[in-house]
């Protein structure tokens, strides 16, 4: 199980402009499953936009954003809407105070090939 992780911080303090940053995150790994369940479950993030290898994973990812992450899919949200990782056809999660997480309901398997996020962070522009 496989996802394309890409968080943004609205509140970024860098030096230089926050640049879009797709990682790819493979949740078969233990490790990488549990720092990203601690990061739902600590609302660390304040916004992310998922994508999955599979409709499997896609599941596996929407009940973690509402078990762990005690987010709710809402059908719009002005707030997040204009959020920076908002993308149409997307589903939204909120998650209180003011998160929101943006995930594919449809698999992109091509993201996972190699050179795959080459023009993915481009999609975001």
């Amino acid at each position: 199980m496989k996802i394309v992780l890409t968080d943004w911080c609205c509140d970024w303090k860098g030096q230089s402009p926050q640049p879009i940053a797709p990682t790819v995150l493979d949740l078969d790994d233990n490790r990488i499953l549990t720092f990203f369940l601690v990061s739902l479950g600590n609302e660390t993030y304040e916004e992310i936009c998922v994508e999955v290898d599979s409709m499997d994973t896609y599941e596996f990812v929407r009940a973690l954003f509402i078990g762990t992450g005690g987010a709710k899919r809402v059908e719009a949200d002005p707030s997040a809407e204009r959020s920076r990782l908002h993308r149409k056809a997307y589903e939204i999660y909120v998650q209180p105070p003011d998160a929101d997480f943006f995930l594919n309901p449809f698999s992109r398997p091509d993201l996972f090939r190699p050179n795959g996020l080459a023009s993915y962070a481009a999609e975001f522009a």
